[in-house]
Protein backbone atom coordinates (compact mmCIF):
# COMPACT_ATOMS: atom_id res chain seq x y z
CA UNK A 1 0.00 0.00 0.00
CA UNK A 2 1.50 3.31 -0.98
CA UNK A 3 1.56 6.17 1.45
CA UNK A 4 -0.31 8.27 -1.11
CA UNK A 5 -3.37 6.00 -1.08
CA UNK A 6 -3.47 5.99 2.72
CA UNK A 7 -3.25 9.78 2.63
CA UNK A 8 -6.01 10.25 0.04
CA UNK A 9 -8.61 8.82 2.41
CA UNK A 10 -7.81 11.30 5.14
CA UNK A 11 -10.30 13.94 4.06
CA UNK A 12 -13.00 11.42 4.91
CA UNK A 13 -11.74 11.19 8.50
CA UNK A 14 -10.56 13.63 11.11
CA UNK A 15 -7.18 12.74 12.58
CA UNK A 16 -8.91 11.83 15.88
CA UNK A 17 -11.28 9.46 14.04
CA UNK A 18 -8.38 7.93 12.10
CA UNK A 19 -6.46 7.31 15.34
CA UNK A 20 -9.54 5.79 17.03
CA UNK A 21 -10.21 3.51 14.06
CA UNK A 22 -6.56 2.37 14.07
CA UNK A 23 -6.67 1.75 17.84
CA UNK A 24 -9.91 -0.25 17.45
CA UNK A 25 -8.31 -2.28 14.66
CA UNK A 26 -5.30 -3.12 16.85
CA UNK A 27 -7.56 -4.10 19.77
CA UNK A 28 -9.68 -6.32 17.50
CA UNK A 29 -6.71 -8.05 15.88
CA UNK A 30 -5.41 -8.97 19.35
CA UNK A 31 -8.61 -10.91 20.14
CA UNK A 32 -9.99 -11.81 16.69
CA UNK A 33 -11.24 -15.37 16.43
CA UNK A 34 -11.56 -15.77 20.20
CA UNK A 35 -14.45 -15.47 22.64
CA UNK A 36 -13.05 -12.02 23.47
CA UNK A 37 -13.78 -10.50 20.02
CA UNK A 38 -15.08 -6.93 20.36
CA UNK A 39 -18.06 -5.01 19.02
CA UNK A 40 -17.18 -1.31 18.76
CA UNK A 41 -19.33 1.77 18.66
CA UNK A 42 -19.10 3.16 15.10
CA UNK A 43 -16.54 5.97 14.95
CA UNK A 44 -17.64 7.69 11.74
CA UNK A 45 -20.52 7.77 9.28
CA UNK A 46 -19.66 8.27 5.61
CA UNK A 47 -22.28 8.85 2.93
CA UNK A 48 -22.58 9.76 -0.71
CA UNK A 49 -25.52 9.40 -3.05
CA UNK A 50 -27.40 6.33 -1.86
CA UNK A 51 -24.41 4.71 -0.07
CA UNK A 52 -23.78 4.82 3.69
CA UNK A 53 -20.91 3.38 5.75
CA UNK A 54 -20.57 3.15 9.55
CA UNK A 55 -16.92 2.38 10.30
CA UNK A 56 -15.44 0.90 13.47
CA UNK A 57 -11.90 -0.24 12.63
CA UNK A 58 -8.97 0.56 10.36
CA UNK A 59 -6.14 -1.81 9.39
CA UNK A 60 -2.53 -0.77 9.80
CA UNK A 61 -2.36 -0.12 6.03
CA UNK A 62 -4.39 3.03 6.75
CA UNK A 63 -6.77 2.17 3.93
CA UNK A 64 -8.84 -0.94 4.76
CA UNK A 65 -11.70 -0.08 7.09
CA UNK A 66 -14.32 -2.39 8.62
CA UNK A 67 -17.92 -1.55 9.31
CA UNK A 68 -21.53 -1.70 8.19
CA UNK A 69 -21.89 -0.97 4.47
CA UNK A 70 -25.14 -0.06 2.73
CA UNK A 71 -25.28 0.49 -1.03
CA UNK A 72 -29.07 1.01 -0.89
CA UNK A 73 -29.89 -2.31 -2.51
CA UNK A 74 -31.82 -3.53 0.54
CA UNK A 75 -29.02 -5.70 1.95
CA UNK A 76 -26.73 -3.79 4.35
CA UNK A 77 -23.78 -5.96 5.36
CA UNK A 78 -20.73 -6.02 7.57
CA UNK A 79 -17.49 -5.93 5.63
CA UNK A 80 -14.32 -4.14 4.64
CA UNK A 81 -13.96 -1.14 2.37
CA UNK A 82 -11.03 0.82 0.92
CA UNK A 83 -10.95 4.44 2.06
CA UNK A 84 -8.88 5.25 -1.03
CA UNK A 85 -11.58 3.84 -3.28
CA UNK A 86 -14.30 5.72 -1.40
CA UNK A 87 -12.22 8.90 -1.74
CA UNK A 88 -12.00 8.48 -5.51
CA UNK A 89 -15.62 7.37 -5.99
CA UNK A 90 -17.92 9.67 -7.94
CA UNK A 91 -21.58 8.71 -7.63
CA UNK A 92 -23.92 9.79 -10.44
CA UNK A 93 -27.10 11.48 -9.23
CA UNK A 94 -30.08 13.03 -10.92
CA UNK A 95 -32.15 15.77 -9.34
CA UNK A 96 -34.99 16.71 -11.63
CA UNK A 97 -33.46 17.29 -15.04
CA UNK A 98 -29.99 17.96 -13.59
CA UNK A 99 -27.38 15.20 -13.67
CA UNK A 100 -24.20 15.37 -11.65
CA UNK A 101 -21.84 13.50 -9.40
CA UNK A 102 -21.36 13.48 -5.65
CA UNK A 103 -18.41 12.35 -3.57
CA UNK A 104 -18.37 10.48 -0.29
CA UNK A 105 -18.57 12.77 2.72
CA UNK A 106 -18.20 12.46 6.48
CA UNK A 107 -21.32 13.28 8.50
CA UNK A 108 -19.75 15.76 10.91
CA UNK A 109 -22.81 15.86 13.17
CA UNK A 110 -23.50 12.13 13.49
CA UNK A 111 -22.79 10.29 16.75
CA UNK A 112 -23.17 6.58 17.38
CA UNK A 113 -25.93 5.49 19.74
CA UNK A 114 -25.30 1.72 19.69
CA UNK A 115 -22.56 -0.84 19.05
CA UNK A 116 -22.09 -1.87 15.42
CA UNK A 117 -24.04 -5.13 15.87
CA UNK A 118 -27.02 -3.06 17.08
CA UNK A 119 -26.89 -1.00 13.89
CA UNK A 120 -26.48 -4.16 11.81
CA UNK A 121 -29.50 -5.79 13.45
CA UNK A 122 -31.66 -2.69 12.89
CA UNK A 123 -30.38 -2.34 9.30
CA UNK A 124 -31.28 -5.93 8.46
CA UNK A 125 -34.83 -5.36 9.71
CA UNK A 126 -35.21 -1.97 7.96
CA UNK A 127 -33.20 -3.04 4.88
CA UNK A 128 -31.12 0.12 5.26
CA UNK A 129 -28.81 1.76 7.79
CA UNK A 130 -30.76 3.82 10.28
CA UNK A 131 -29.33 7.13 11.49
CA UNK A 132 -30.14 6.43 15.13
CA UNK A 133 -30.56 3.10 16.89
CA UNK A 134 -31.79 2.78 20.45
CA UNK A 135 -29.43 0.69 22.58
CA UNK A 136 -30.76 -0.43 25.96
CA UNK A 137 -28.12 -3.13 26.38
CA UNK A 138 -25.04 -3.06 28.56
CA UNK A 139 -23.01 0.16 28.28
CA UNK A 140 -19.83 -0.03 26.19
CA UNK A 141 -16.57 0.27 28.08
CA UNK A 142 -13.83 2.09 26.20
CA UNK A 143 -16.06 2.29 23.13
CA UNK A 144 -16.55 -1.49 22.88
CA UNK A 145 -18.34 -4.50 24.27
CA UNK A 146 -17.46 -8.17 23.95
CA UNK A 147 -19.21 -9.32 20.79
CA UNK A 148 -20.73 -12.35 22.56
CA UNK A 149 -22.37 -10.03 25.15
CA UNK A 150 -23.95 -7.93 22.38
CA UNK A 151 -25.20 -11.02 20.56
CA UNK A 152 -26.70 -12.49 23.76
CA UNK A 153 -28.50 -9.20 24.46
CA UNK A 154 -29.81 -8.92 20.88
CA UNK A 155 -31.07 -12.51 21.03
CA UNK A 156 -32.91 -11.82 24.31
CA UNK A 157 -34.45 -8.67 22.78
CA UNK A 158 -35.70 -10.61 19.74
CA UNK A 159 -37.28 -13.24 21.99
CA UNK A 160 -38.93 -10.60 24.20
CA UNK A 161 -40.23 -8.39 21.39
CA UNK A 162 -40.86 -10.82 18.58
CA UNK A 163 -41.05 -14.18 20.29
CA UNK A 164 -38.28 -15.54 18.02
CA UNK A 165 -34.61 -16.32 18.51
Amino acid sequence: MSGDLAYTGRHLLTEAQRQQLLANGRRQRAVQGTDDALDFMPVVKLFGGPATYLLTELDEDGDTAFGLCDLSMGYPELGSVSLGELQELRIPVRIGSQVGQVRMERDAHWQATAPLAGYAEAARAARQILDRVTWDGPPPVGGALPYRVVQEWLCRERIEHEGVA
